[in-house]
């Protein structure tokens, strides 16, 4: 029997909306998410850029995280993030009315380095889990080209990690198969919605074309998370340029940040954590990689 998308969401930490977003609007995201890509492959250093690699003299990024940010904000991403229809399904998936902001990135195929990320749960704590299923957040996809990037083992959001899955993430080991994986299909326009607590990992090849957003939200008066506020987010110029529903979001984040302050001693263990996932450069399928500038620029 087919279960409910919540259900599915709470049961097996992901649900895909098939074929929710129409071709044209596709098409203006992709204009928009390849605008963004220039603009970071021209100064990868001025920006929360992720890497396949980092060395002077060469440098390989697989996605940029602050999107919103003023230089790389889009209208079409506001526009995304006030779809009515979108934000209803967010709603009934975390059974609320009122939403806030947590995150926002654009994910891409690397150009010279293939890569395998090792397994996780995104945050901080890999022993994280909720046993009903139950989310506090969502976090979800939109893939812009068909996207198999994403390996998932269903379910494991509520229960704490197997013996074997433990080793694989205290060993960060990038490629080895766990018991119960599937890969997740995702077509143009598809929605994927996931649970952050899913034990999870990425991959992708210079060969296969990826263009992705992927968005956090949460209830508005959550108490776990939040802490994502950033300066930009206080400029009114810049938010009078999203639709006001995108606007709120950012607005009721900074809202809850300010009525619920970190010490100065959470603030620096929270940015340290941060910066280490920044940091880390993605691993990479030596054996495949690609090394020609020509080859590799041939695959975007």
């Amino acid at each position: 029997m087919n279960q409910s998308p919540v259900r599915a969401l709470e049961n097996e930490g992901y649900v895909i909306f098939k074929n929710y977003f129409h071709a044209d609007v596709v098409a203006r995201l992709r204009n928009a998410a390849a605008r963004t890509k220039r603009k970071v492959l021209a100064q990868p250093g001025n920006f929360m850029t992720r890497y396949t690699h980092r060395t002077e003299g060469m440098v390989d990024t697989w996605g940029v995280h602050d999107l919103f940010a003023p230089p790389l904000y889009e209208p079409e991403y506001g526009q995304l993030l006030s779809q009515s229809g979108l934000l209803q399904i967010i709603q009934e998936l975390l059974n609320t009315k009122e939403l806030r902001f947590w995150a926002g990135s654009l994910l891409w195929s690397p150009q010279f380095f293939n890569y395998e990320l090792y397994w996780h749960r995104d945050g901080y704590d890999m022993d994280v889990f909720e046993p009903s299923g139950k989310p506090n957040h969502v976090q979800f996809n939109v893939p812009l080209y068909e996207d198999r990037s994403f390996i998932l083992i269903p379910g494991s959001h509520k229960r704490p990690l197997t013996p074997e899955e433990a080793n694989a993430v205290q060993r960060k080991d990038n490629a080895s198969t766990l018991t119960g994986q599937i890969e997740v299909a995702c077509e143009p326009g598809d929605v994927l919605f996931t649970n952050a607590w899913v034990l999870h990992r990425g991959t992708c090849s210079t060969r296969t074309p990826r263009m992705t957003l992927h968005i956090n939200l949460q209830p508005a008066n959550e108490p776990f998370g939040g802490h994502a506020s950033r300066p930009w987010m206080s400029d009114p110029a810049h938010l009078d340029r999203m639709p006001v529903p995108t606007r709120d979001l950012f607005l009721k984040l900074i809202q809850w940040d300010e009525a619920h302050p970190l010490s100065p001693q959470e603030q620096y263990e929270a940015e340290q954590a941060f910066q280490e996932i920044l940091s880390h450069q993605a691993g990479v399928r030596l054996a495949r990689a690609v090394h020609n500038s020509d080859e590799g620029r041939s695959q975007q």
